[in-house]
C-alpha cells in the first residue's frame, strides 16, 4: 500500500477516495466495527439513525457540495431546533422570535462591555445575550455536556452558535444543507468503492506502510508522552417508540439541570418524505 488511512470517518474516507482516484493503493482501517466514524448511521425500520448524534452536512463551498453529492443524493434539510424550558418551547438558536417569546418585545438590550479575547464562555455569553438568556438556554446545558463550570471553558466553544436579531431560526448559516437521502452508511460505502477497508483493526498493533494519515486521538498517537488530553464524552441512548410522532421536530434541547440529558433527537424528521414518516410506528 502507498497510504494507510487510520480512521474511516468523513475525513479519512475523503482522503482515501481522493488518493485512490489518483491511482494510489490505499488501505483504510478503523478500530470500530463500521465505517463512517461519528457520522455512522444504520437503518432502523426504514429510518436512518445517526449512531453518534444528529449530523447535518452543511457548507457554503460549492466545490465541497458538488464533491460530496457525487456519492449519494441529498435531501435539502434546514436544521431547526427547539429548546424546552419550564413548560414552554422556545426557538433556538437565539433569534428575534426567542427574544419575543421570553421578553415580549422585539429587541434585546444588553449593556455590552469590552472583554478580553480569551474570555470565558460565561463571560462572553452574558456580554452578548445577557444573564437571563444565558441562564435559560446555555448555562445548564453547558454544565451537563462538559461537566465543567462555564467560567473555566473558552468562549470559542459557544461562538459557533449564532445569535440573530431577525427571525432566522436556522441552526447553520451555510448555503448548502442536507442529509443523505439513502443514509450516511450508503454514502461512505460509495466513497470507499474499490478501496480496501479493515474494521475492528487497531493501528497500534503494528502496520508497515510507506505513508500514514492518522485521524485518531492525537495524545494516543504519541503514546501519551506529552500527557493525556481532556476529551468531551457523550452517552447516546436509543429508544424505539411505536407512534407516528414523538416530539414534532428533529432535535429538542433540554437545558435545565433537572433533566439528565441535553437533547432528544427524533431521526424520523430528517426525512419526512420517507415512507416510514407516515407510519404509526
Amino acid at each position: 500500500y502507498d497510504f494507510l488511512i487510520v480512521g474511516a470517518g468523513l475525513y479519512g474516507c475523503t482522503i482515501a477516495e481522493r488518493l485512490h482516484s489518483h491511482g494510489y493503493k490505499v488501505l483504510v482501517i478503523d478500530k470500530r466495527d463500521r465505517i463512517g466514524g461519528n457520522c455512522a448511521s444504520v437503518d432502523m425500520n426504514g429510518i436512518d439513525v445517526h449512531l453518534y448524534g444528529p449530523h447535518v452536512f452543511h457548507t457554503s463551498n460549492k466545490e465541497v457540495w458538488n464533491y460530496i453529492t457525487q456519492f449519494g443524493e441529498f435531501r435539502q434539510f434546514t436544521h431547526k431546533v427547539l429548546s424546552r424550558h419550564g413548560d414552554r418551547l422556545y426557538s433556538f438558536p437565539i433569534n428575534l422570535k426567542t427574544i419575543m417569546e421570553v421578553f415580549g418585545k422585539d429587541s434585546l438590550s444588553v449593556k455590552s462591555k469590552y472583554i478580553e479575547p480569551d474570555c470565558s464562555l460565561e463571560e462572553w455569553c452574558i456580554n452578548e445575550i445577557g444573564e437571563k438568556l444565558y441562564e435559560m438556554f446555555i448555562k445548564g446545558y453547558t454544565e451537563k455536556q462538559w461537566h465543567c463550570d462555564p467560567k473555566l471553558l473558552p468562549a470559542s466553544i459557544i461562538k459557533r452558535i449564532p445569535v440573530r436579531s431577525d427571525f432566522n431560526d436556522s441552526y447553520f448559516n451555510d448555503y448548502y444543507q442536507g442529509v443523505p437521502y439513502n443514509g450516511y452508511n450508503n454514502l461512505f460505502v460509495n466513497m470507499l468503492e474499490g478501496i480496501d477497508v479493515e474494521l475492528n483493526t487497531d493501528f497500534f498493533t503494528g502496520h508497515s506502510v510507506n505513508k500514514v494519515i492518522y485521524t485518531g486521538p492525537i495524545d494516543r498517537y504519541f503514546d501519551y508522552k506529552y500527557g493525556i488530553l481532556d476529551w468531551r464524552s457523550l452517552k447516546f441512548c436509543l429508544h424505539e417508540h411505536k407512534m407516528k410522532d414523538f416530539q414534532g421536530i428533529s432535535v429538542m434541547h433540554f437545558p435545565e439541570k433537572k433533566y439528565p440529558h441535553t437533547r432528544v433527537t427524533e431521526f424520523k424528521h430528517f426525512n419526512p418524505f420517507n415512507e416510514a414518516f407516515d407510519r404509526d410506528y
